[in-house]
């Protein structure tokens, strides 16, 4: 795996369920030594080596004043190839990084990641994205045939995907067509929900209902109007008294 998800606590969570881990790190990560990052001093070609745990951690200078860093769970040793100066831990790296590379590329083509300061998110985009992919292998490996001829079937699956997702909300939304705001209403049209053309008196009602009024639980010196209803008994609350 890419250093987005390798660290040192979840190597050790697989190994108890006897899975392996390789992968790089990124050298933020507090468990790493100092002398395992990069260094002026460090001479080119040359690895260094960290045992515990039945973890193995090293770095590989590939160039002056930059240092590669890779955690296996599956090397208990410091073999290095004979041919070029390289880790084994970094050939095994080298030939199985290609898998998830892929699936960055993939995800990142049709991604629903949106640009944001909290990082769960960033997790949580991340997590539709590959669930996303993962729905897709096993749906072709299921139905063979299907849109067989086409090119973008990706995107086709994506589409039908986020449809059948949705499919519930819209159907309850468009149990209140007639009270859902007009950019709303030409949204369900597309996805195939009639627009409801308002009466005179509706709108007439609506205006009424938009007027400020009073809250019923406010001192009323303080006549503190609002546009909130209660969800029970329909009367004005304001924001102080609403039920978060």
């Amino acid at each position: 795996m890419g250093n987005f998800f390798a660290s040192i606590p979840l190597a050790k969570r697989l190994g108890v369920h006897n899975i392996i881990l390789i992968g790089t790190l990124r050298r933020n990560k507090p468990e790493i030594p100092v002398e395992f990052l990069s260094n002026k001093n460090h001479p080119v070609g040359s690895a260094m080596f960290g045992f515990n745990d039945n973890l193995t951690l090293v770095s590989y200078v590939p160039k002056i004043n930059k240092a590669v860093l890779l955690l296996s769970s599956k090397h208990h040793d410091h073999k290095v190839d004979s041919t070029n100066g390289k880790p084994h831990i970094i050939l095994d790296y080298n030939k199985t990084k290609g898998a998830f590379d892929t699936v960055d590329q993939m995800c990142h083509k049709y991604s629903t990641r949106r640009g944001t300061k909290r990082w769960p998110l960033c997790v949580f985009y991340n997590m539709l994205d590959i669930a996303a992919l993962n729905a897709l292998i096993i749906w072709k490996e299921k139905n063979p045939d299907w849109n067989k001829n086409k090119k973008y079937k990706r995107r086709l699956f994506l589409e039908e995907l986020g449809i059948s997702l949705a499919a519930r909300l819209l159907d309850i939304r468009s149990q209140t067509l007639k009270f859902l705001h007009k950019d709303v209403q030409s949204a369900l049209a597309v996805m195939g929900y009639s627009k409801v053309e308002k009466t005179s008196q509706e709108l007439n009602e609506t205006f009424t209902n938009l007027k400020r009024k009073r809250c019923l639980l406010c001192d009323r010196t303080k006549d503190k109007k609002t546009l909130n209803k209660c969800y029970k008994c329909s009367e004005p609350v304001c924001n102080e008294h609403c039920v978060k």
